[in-house]
């Protein structure tokens, strides 16, 4: 009798000799565990993937308003450093006025149009958002005002601003330039 070869699409045989044994089907202790559920590892994996999308989201928001926030800012304050140069030319105005104050009444002409534009000058710098920081009569503020001496004096307060070297200005916010400043202390 000849055996016919196997087929693997044929009907699997029955019988004894392919029956397994009934503790076959149950594993024992020592064995590996079953495989895990398909549907339950891409159910924790759909949610991990969910979590870090919501976390990359979340930082990308972070990002654009912190960007945002940084444009503005930019933007803002833009013409900070060409300002704070203009300065000089304020100063120079300042120190004309005061000495043209101090001359002969035959330049009294020369004093007003020097006066008048110091006060355009100002007015440009207003509209830009520069503003002188009050000094003389004021309480010291270190945030504002940088001390250069202090003198003793009954004519201010003690801690006070007795006299402003250099004018200081804000800019904005910001302060672009702290005044100089003479603190007044008092002996008493």
């Amino acid at each position: 009798m000849s055996k016919k070869p196997h087929h693997p699409d044929a009907a699997p045989r029955t019988g004894p000799a392919t029956a397994e044994p009934a503790e076959a089907a149950e594993a024992p202790a020592g064995a590996a565990p079953a495989p895990p559920d398909p549907a339950a590892e891409l159910a924790k994996k759909l949610a991990a993937a969910e979590d870090r999308h919501l976390h990359l989201a979340a930082e990308f928001e972070n990002y654009k308003k912190r960007t945002r926030r940084e444009n503005e800012d930019f933007r803002k304050y833009a013409n900070e450093a060409i300002l704070r140069e203009m300065l000089g030319v304020l100063d120079n105005f300042d120190l004309a006025i005061k000495h043209i104050a101090d001359a002969d009444q035959g330049i009294d002409r020369l004093h007003e149009g020097v006066e008048l534009i110091h006060k355009q000058f100002m007015d440009v710098m207003d509209r830009f958002g520069v503003k002188e920081i009050p000094a003389h009569g004021e309480r010291f503020d270190p945030n504002v005002h940088q001390a250069v001496s202090q003198i003793d004096t009954a004519d201010v307060p003690d801690g006070h601003v007795a006299e402003a070297f250099r004018k200081g200005y804000f800019y904005k916010e910001r302060v672009l330039r702290p005044a100089m400043v003479v603190v007044g202390r008092n002996k008493g």
